[in-house]
């Protein structure tokens, strides 16, 4: 059982876009893979938005900074 482990991004695509197999593999070619470990910042408020990301596996942790703020 081992050697049919499925990819869980496969997984996510097929339940997020309801797709069979072939569909969703052929999206996922179209995807780029994102590692990001914990403390990194895969975005901050007010970056220009290009991008959908899909949460494999973990957690995000959002935070909202006060209006006015000048880093």
């Amino acid at each position: 059982m081992a050697g049919n482990k499925r990819n869980p991004m496969l997984d996510t695509v097929e339940r997020y876009f309801g797709l069979g197999d072939s569909d969703a593999e052929e999206l996922l070619e179209e995807l780029e893979h994102l590692t990001v470990r914990g403390g990194d910042w895969l975005f901050r408020q007010g970056d220009a938005s290009d991008s959908l990301f899909f949460l494999v596996r973990g957690r995000l942790q959002v935070w909202v900074e006060p209006e006015g703020r000048d880093d």
